[in-house]
């Protein structure tokens, strides 16, 4: 049996130059196009972030502030009048007389100076205490007190909340699909059952918030954490040094998102 003829198929391969350049320009212009309406679109994400951001600090804010108008209302009391007196006159005194100026609080009875000396030393320990007690007080708070769902009848507080909420249900589409979550379910939830849920659980344990954490939702609070995170997160611009510990520690990085994360719904 004869063998069948197959003709022999050859290519001959040649680099088509103008075809490759026309090729790679669609591809570099595609690619330009696509980071361009990327940086639109993250430019217009944080323009929407900022026109409630002033608000929503203002209402994470608030109990701290309060806390501060507080302490100020807080006068330091003593038994002797004349360490009484003295103390206050230390503490709205300017730091170069606390340090330089003690003639101005130790009191005339005293003549001896080693008698001033102790005095002296006894007005800046009790200065320094009554200070770390309010400083204590204002920034010692837990999870309920930093809820905005128990200021909610105080001035301003109210109406910044609803502000935000309109503002991010008319630009859904702007924000993260976390946030799209929270603010649906603030559509369910009422302000005054979750504040009744913190309410119940002191009632039940004090200290039941002594680790910032919760059984229930509070996406109110949630939602208000969460919008000052993003923005910061979408406005922050990294330094060569952050860049570089990126870069070295991958898994630390990682796991500092994943950590973040955990904590954002406490």
């Amino acid at each position: 049996m004869n063998d069948i003829y197959m003709p022999e198929i050859t290519y001959e391969w040649k680099l088509d130059f103008p075809l490759i350049i026309s090729i790679l320009s669609i591809f570099i212009s595609a690619l330009h196009w696509i980071l361009n309406r990327s940086n639109i679109r993250k430019k217009e994400r944080i323009r929407t972030y900022e026109e409630i951001y002033g608000d929503t600090c203002y209402i994470l804010e608030y109990p701290l502030q309060r806390r501060k108008n507080e302490a100020k209302q807080i006068q330091y009391i003593n038994e002797n009048a004349d360490v009484q007196n003295a103390v206050r006159t230390y503490l709205n005194s300017h730091w170069r007389d606390q340090a330089w100026g003690s003639k101005k609080f130790v009191p005339s009875s005293l003549i001896d100076e080693d008698e001033k000396r102790k005095f002296v030393e006894l007005v800046r320990n009790e200065a320094k205490k009554f200070e770390d007690k309010l400083h204590s007080k204002i920034f010692s708070m837990t999870l309920p007190e930093r809820s905005p769902v128990f200021y909610l009848e105080e001035p301003g507080i109210k109406e910044r909340l609803n502000k935000i909420l309109n503002h991010v249900g008319q630009n859904l589409s702007l924000f993260s699909s976390d946030i799209r979550k929270l603010w649906k379910s603030t559509r369910f939830e009422d302000p005054l059952e979750i504040k009744s849920e913190y309410e119940k659980a002191i009632s039940v344990c004090a200290k039941y918030f002594e680790h910032n954490h919760r059984g229930f939702e509070d996406p109110f609070f949630d939602l208000l954490r969460k919008l000052v995170g993003e923005y910061n997160t979408m406005t922050h611009k990294w330094t060569l040094r952050e860049f570089w510990w990126k870069v070295k520690h991958p898994i630390l990085f990682i796991g500092s998102i994943k950590k973040s994360k955990r904590n954002s719904f406490t």
